[in-house]
This record gives structure tokens, sequence and C-alpha cells, in this order.
């Protein structure tokens, strides 16, 4: 229906209604994680609503080309995007336009590494979205601030966030932050290492996302998965999730769920004796400032790498350190992909 919007305001060459248009269906292929679609649709909206002077429509747009960027692993122009947008919201004095800016942005810093400044600008989102009386949003913002007390080790604050964002999400049928914070509930899960329920909330998150067609949230949720699967000892099934998460990476072309999935193949590696390629594939993951810098990636996968680093000589280690970072993601990601089919085969047999 939008697509057949577009069409007529283009006959009609109504700018407004183009725009509008376009900025629809580009948070339809946002959503679908058709993430270069979703750029080209939001780039002709900005271009526009620049040309018409609408500043609220330059806002928006700003906003999800923002979150747009954050997703194709664009850090630097994604933060650029959401501090404009955000400004421009404050400017024009559109708060509701505000939350979603620092949602965005919190979320830019959060990849970036920056917790605690991520952590700042969520709690002034989430400051707004109460006095708005925004229970969506305020879920919104309680996801996101379980997810970056997660990377700081906060563990209990992540909880508690997840769970209150867990509620609210329910209330307003905000299905992909349910999604969200089962996730996040999960991943604290697997820092005390209580992999029942780790696994137990994980597939309920994929499940969820699933409904929502949600292709990057399910392909990160499956490779989180896998470090449950392996602390349960079902390393077959851990390897079928991280294999499906490397399949819908190569569809849809986004970071994210790699660096997820990295850690949890180097520690299959060593489980199969393959320790130096797992130092390897550590360091190539750590190239990645969310990965080094966050205590739960330290606490599912860095310390237990590290002991496997330790069992092997100086120099081997500091030789596959060296060759971890220089690696290609994107071409490792396929090598990978295609060593797990392999083992899938041999597990069907």
């Amino acid at each position: 229906m939008f697509a057949q919007s577009l069409a007529l305001y283009r006959e009609l060459d109504d700018g407004w209604g183009k725009s509008l248009a376009l900025s629809w269906l580009g948070t339809v292929a946002r959503l679908q994680g058709a993430y270069g679609e979703a750029r080209r649709l939001l780039e002709e909206c900005l271009t526009i609503s620049q040309v018409l002077g609408d500043q609220r429509r330059v806002a928006w747009s700003m906003a999800k080309l923002a979150h747009v960027a954050t997703r194709q692993g664009r850090l630097e122009k994604a933060e650029l995007l959401a501090r404009d947008s955000t400004a421009r919201s404050q400017k024009l004095g559109h708060r509701e336009m505000t939350t979603y800016g620092l949602h965005v942005l919190g979320e830019t810093l959060e990849a970036l590494a920056r917790f605690a400044e991520a952590r700042s600008v969520l709690e002034e989102c989430l400051a707004i979205s109460n006095e708005l009386g925004r229970r969506g949003f305020a879920a919104d913002a309680h996801a996101m601030l379980g997810s970056v007390n997660l990377h700081l080790g906060q563990y209990g604050h992540a909880r508690t966030h997840a769970e209150t964002g867990l509620a609210l999400a329910r209330e307003t049928n905000r299905r992909v932050r349910i999604g969200h914070t089962l996730l996040l509930l999960g991943n604290v899960a697997l820092a005390e290492e209580v992999y029942p329920e780790a696994q137990r909330l994980l597939r309920e998150s994929v499940a969820v996302y699933r409904e929502t067609e949600q292709p990057d949230d399910i392909a990160r949720a499956l490779a989180i998965s896998a470090y449950a699967a392996r602390g349960l000892g079902q390393r077959a099934q851990a390897r079928g999730y991280l294999a499906s998460a490397l399949r819908t990476v190569a569809e849809i072309g986004v970071p994210m769920p790699l660096l997820y999935g990295l850690p949890a193949l180097a520690l299959l590696l060593a489980d199969r004796g393959g320790r130096v390629r797992a130092v390897e594939l550590h360091g190539l993951a750590s190239r990645y400032p969310i990965v080094a810098q966050s205590r739960w990636f330290e606490d599912v996968a860095g310390r237990h790498i590290a002991a496997v680093a330790a069992s092997l000589p100086p120099d081997v280690v500091a030789a596959a350190e060296e060759r971890g970072p220089a690696r290609d993601l994107e071409a490792t990601a396929t090598e990978l992909l295609v060593e797990l089919e392999e083992m899938e085969g041999a597990d069907d047999g």
C-alpha cells in the first residue's frame, strides 16, 4: 500500500506526500532487515524533506538512517546522524521524536563500546518516556539500558531493566522488545552459567523474533543460543545454531550477529582440539570494541579462550593473535559456514 501511495504521489509530483511514503517504506524495509533498501528510501526522503524545509521529517529521517547505519556497522556515521536528529528534535520541542533519537544514539554508543555514555543517554530517554507516559517507549529504553548494563558486567541491574522492560513490552504488545528483553535475560543467565534457564529464555526469544520476522535479531539470538547449548554439552546443536546465524548474515549482510557468534565458534573449535584457530578467531572478534571491552563477552568467552591460550607456547599465541585481527570478517564467516555445514553433514551421517 505504501508503494502504491508513493507511485501516486510521484505522478502528482507532491513532495510532502513522496517524503511521507518514502519514510514509511523505509521503516518497513528496516524492520524486514533490508537495510540497503531502507537506506536508499530514507536518503531520498531526507533529500526531499530538506528541499521542502520540513524539519520534523528531516529529524525523523536522520534518526531512522542512524538506526540503519548502526545495524550495518557504519557506527561513526550513525552517531553523527543520531546526534543531529536529537538536536533538531530538541530545538523543535518534539519530545517523542527526541526519545527515538536518544534511543538510537544509545544503541550506537553501545556498539561503539562507550557503555557509560550510552547508559547516560538512555537514562535521559527513559526519563522523557516516563514523563510523557509512553510505556512502549519506556519498554524500549529499559531494554537498551539492560543491554548496556549487561556489557558493563552489572548483571543485577541488567536483569531488573530487562524484567521491567519485558513487563511493559507485554503490556503494550511491543513484540520486538519482548524478544529483546527475553534475549537479555538469557544473556544474564549465560553469564551466571545457569545454562538450562538461559536456553529456555533464548528459545523464547528466537520464537518471538521469528514471529516478527526480524532477520538480524534472529541471527543474533541464534548465535547467542550456541553458548547455552555448548554449556549443556549439546555441541552439535550449538554448531547448528551458528550455521543458521551465519546463513542469515550472508543473506542480509550485517556484522553484529557475527560478533556474537565468533567467540562461540572459537570455543567450539577449542573443544575439538583447534586451540590455535580458537585464539586466532577470538582475536578477530576482539578487533571490535564491543567484544574487546565488554565484561559479558569476557565472562562467557574471553576468559575461557585465555585459558586455552595459556596452554599454548607464547610464540604460537602471539602469531595467532596477530593473524586474527588481520583477517577479513565476511570472508572468515563464509569459510566458517562451509566448515559448519560439513560438520552438520558428518553429524547427520
